[in-house]
């Protein structure tokens, strides 16, 4: 078993702190499952990484395959035995938890210490690394409020179309298939398509595409993570939403779509994007190609009746095998063992966050 511990660095020159919650890298863990049930215990010291629980707003744990979580929650999960411990039926490659226990303390009367468990139920024996990260409350004091005002949101940009370089790459991962428009974590360019800083002012990100090779009826939906973890969207159910509402759009054959999610708060920018299906494949499978028609912000692209559609020099479908990375978180959502980097901040400083994987090494 491999562990691994990284810090984000700080540049000399202030960084202005303007959401609610600033993330700060942890570490993560890489293993691998041959049984069809591995679970690892973490330690609360390297998951909080020298931070004091206090200052904690939530945990972000992420991988590019689906894994289990389970914790002791500061509620009972449990009436008849009284137990905290919580732990999600289903797999996901995203959990966001904010009812952790991070130090022991006192819950109907027993008295309850930290624990984080994560699992893997895979058999194969390939290495996949779950990564988290420490999500601290703000330090800067909020600016005063007149009695009977309130703090006015941010005001979303204007409707305006995202450049993309491309139509994207459609890719196999973990099993199921989909298109990155920003996927930094697999090191290949040819999942960013787009640039982060071009979603900054959007409350609303609307995406037209175009299936060739049409196989078998499937849903797709956008996933994404924006640049503080604030909205994010990993598919219908997914624990790990927040802030953030995508209905899937059926895909019944080839021809353009379009695929709109709305989100709770105007984002400064995006961490990654992508549009994502239910359509399971494995290597060497026919798949269709999702061609990235237009990315627009603050207003829903719409669709002639009729039209059809050109996509602008589409990606090779490239299949790979299941749980290869092309990214996520995630997933984002699904597939390979990765590590966290820490992000590297200029002098003049803008905050960011964000997780950058690499792909595992067989």
């Amino acid at each position: 078993m491999k562990f691994t511990k990284t810090l984000a660095s700080i540049a000399a020159a202030a960084i202005a702190v303007s959401s609610l919650a600033v993330s700060a890298f942890a570490g993560s863990i890489t293993f691998s499952d041959t049984a069809w049930w591995t679970q690892k215990d973490l330690k609360i010291e390297d998951i909080l990484e020298g931070n004091k629980p206090e200052d904690v707003e939530s945990i972000t744990f992420t991988s590019d395959t689906t894994f289990f979580l389970g914790y002791n929650s500061t509620k009972v999960t449990d009436e008849k035995t009284g137990s905290t411990w919580k732990q999600d039926a289903t797999a996901a490659d995203t959990y966001t938890v904010s009812d952790a226990v991070l130090a022991p303390q006192e819950i109907e009367g027993n008295t309850v210490n930290p624990a984080f468990s994560v699992m893997l139920s895979k058999g194969d024996g390939v290495d996949y690394t779950i990564n988290w990260k420490v999500n601290l409350k703000s330090t800067e004091p909020a600016d005063p409020v007149e009695p009977g005002e309130t703090e006015a949101p941010a005001e979303p940009a204007a409707p305006a179309d995202v450049t993309i370089a491309n139509s994207g790459k459609t890719v196999i991962d973990s099993g199921l298939v989909r298109t990155n428009i920003i996927n930094a974590w697999t090191g290949d360019d040819a999942t960013v398509i787009a640039d982060k800083a071009a979603f900054a002012g959007a409350n609303k990100i609307s995406v037209k595409f175009t299936v060739t090779d049409f196989t078998t009826p499937f849903k797709a939906w956008i996933s994404m993570a924006d640049s503080k973890w604030e909205c994010q969207f990993w598919g219908e159910g997914n624990t790990g939403n927040a802030n953030a509402k995508c209905t899937p759009v059926e895909v019944t054959g080839n021809g353009t779509y379009v695929v709109t999610i709305d989100l709770d708060k105007v984002i400064d920018g995006m961490e990654f994007i992508a549009v994502c299906t239910d359509l399971k494949a494995a290597e060497g499978d026919a798949i269709p190609t999702i061609a990235i028609d237009q990315v627009k912000i603050n207003e829903e692209i719409t669709v002639v009746p009729g039209e059809t559609t050109e996509p602008t020099e589409p990606g090779k479908s490239d299949p790979v095998n299941p749980g290869d990375c092309s990214g996520e978180p995630v997933n984002p959502p699904t597939g390979a063992a990765v590590a966290v980097i820490p992000a590297v901040l200029a002098a003049a400083a803008v905050a960011t966050t964000g997780i950058v994987l690499k792909k595992r090494s067989k």
